[in-house]
């Protein structure tokens, strides 16, 4: 029987990928305290660090909301492909 996964939030997974980086927790362990695959905290990190600058260039306001939406939605883009994936992959 597959258990249900919790939906993380985008602070919560890149406080998952701070731990990776700051703490070097290794991704095998982080993958297994939080239920995840390790490619899918990679593809994490790939996005905060593709739109890190984005976000650090620009004043507070509506358009660093915009660029965090954006870096948010794409991190949970992947989190529901590596879940469509996991369960056509159980059945």
């Amino acid at each position: 029987m597959t258990q249900k996964r919790k939906r993380l939030s985008g602070p919560e997974k890149i406080a998952i990928v701070k731990r990776y980086l700051f703490e070097r927790v290794l991704i095998s362990d982080l993958g297994d305290e939080h239920g995840l695959q390790p490619s899918q905290i990679y593809r994490w990190q790939a996005a905060i660090f593709e739109h890190g600058a984005d976000v650090i260039d620009l004043k507070k306001g509506r358009r660093a909301k915009a660029v965090e939406s954006v870096v948010l939605s794409e991190i949970s883009d992947d989190w529901e492909t590596e879940r469509a994936y996991l369960t056509m992959e159980a059945r």
